[in-house]
């Protein structure tokens, strides 16, 4: 079912803006960006040293799961201290 009713017509109208504008903006950069081919710029090096060796390290399922739950107790704890605080 189409929405005509003036809000609905504006919130379409800003995002199909977004979307041109964003298009208009990675065009700009793709067209007027410099091009490197050289072999230097794709080596990756880390504090001006060059990498030796794989630099895929395997970690354990363990470590992705405290990391997870560290995060959501962490923002978990924001939102609980902003609530507190205006309460």
């Amino acid at each position: 079912m189409i929405c005509l009713s003036p809000q609905c017509c504006g919130i379409l109208a800003f995002v199909f803006g977004i979307i041109i504008l964003c298009g208009f903006m990675l065009l700009c950069g793709h067209f007027l960006g410099g091009r490197s081919i050289a072999y230097s710029k794709n080596v990756p090096f880390e504090s001006g040293v060059e990498s030796l060796g794989s630099v895929k390290v395997k970690f354990f399922i363990k470590f992705y799961l405290i990391a997870m739950v560290f995060v959501i107790f962490d923002v978990e704890g924001i939102y609980i201290y902003m609530v507190d605080i205006y309460t």
